[in-house]
């Protein structure tokens, strides 16, 4: 059957908002329309699951020991957890450059770029999306005028980046 893992940390926030308020929708769907699909929720909280109703869902908890330097959750511990999955998720502008598994990114938008274009702390943000996006196998974004800005702005192909 079709494995599906997900950087499910927003998901898994004791302050959920947006994106892991979105999760919960779109994961919870799409269990409900595809009952054969398997789906792993990989994070980081110790939080309660919030998908422990859902049959096809299951909860991994994946921390790295002494913290999390060098941002070696995302880039190495996720991809590394999710190595058997048919395909890697990453809901949240930003995703491991390194997978066996085929990623599939979401860019919501490149709004903290385009807010402050030459904030150091803005450019270091879209080096990593832009990292992200060119690695990821599909990019997934809200609406064409997001669309238009990744393929500007990130320099992935127009055909990688779906609406």
């Amino acid at each position: 059957p079709m494995l599906i893992a997900v950087d499910a940390r927003q998901a898994y926030r004791p302050d959920r908002r947006g994106t892991g308020k979105n999760l919960l929708d779109l994961y919870r769907t799409l269990a409900a329309r595809r009952p054969e699909w398997r789906f792993v929720m990989l994070h980081r909280d110790p939080a309660a699951d919030p998908f422990a109703d859902v049959p096809s869902i299951t909860a991994r908890r994946i921390n790295i020991p002494a913290g999390d330097r060098l941002d070696l959750w995302e880039r190495l511990r996720l991809p590394v957890a999710a190595a058997r999955a048919n395909v890697l998720h990453s809901p949240a502008n930003t995703g491991p450059t390194a997978s066996v598994a085929p990623v599939v990114l979401t860019v919501h938008d490149l709004i903290p770029v385009d807010e402050n274009p030459a904030e150091p702390a803005a450019r270091a943000w879209l080096r990593k999306v832009r990292a992200a996006a060119r690695a990821a196998r599909q990019v997934i974004t809200p609406s064409e005028f997001s669309k238009g800005r990744i393929v500007d702005a990130l320099g992935v192909p127009a055909d990688r980046v779906t609406v």
